[in-house]
């Protein structure tokens, strides 16, 4: 059993960094090995746009957790009282909206290579 918890805690540490952190070490790979030729004439592949320039992943994850935790302490109490089926109802809401937005720009959490892109 104390594998099977190692194990699947490597697998999410690894998947963490893969889709975290590698996209700035493939990059200065790619400039070391020489895969990528810098050229001043065309535009610079770091220049972030709106989502990039802050990171959202911590922000959309506190907003999933804390969404779903209030949804489920307010449903429990929403018999009782009607503004706890009130509340119930806006987390959930604000649960959806936050998982569209991760699904419609799920790219854009992910530090992908700028330089030559994925292989």
């Amino acid at each position: 059993m104390s594998g099977l918890i190692k194990d699947g805690m490597s697998a999410l540490s690894r998947y963490y960094l893969n889709n975290f952190h590698d996209g700035i070490r493939q990059d200065a790979m790619d400039l070391i090995s020489g895969r990528y030729t810098v050229n001043r004439n065309n535009p610079s592949p770091f220049q972030l746009n709106g989502f990039e320039s802050f990171s959202y992943l911590p922000v959309a994850s506190a907003l999933l957790v804390g969404g779903l935790t209030v949804t489920t302490f307010t449903l429990n109490q929403a018999g009782r009282y009607a503004h706890h089926f009130v509340s119930s109802v806006l987390c959930a809401g604000l649960v959806a909206g936050v998982m569209a937005m991760v699904k419609a720009n799920g790219r854009q959490f992910c530090s992908r290579p700028r330089l030559c892109g994925l292989l």
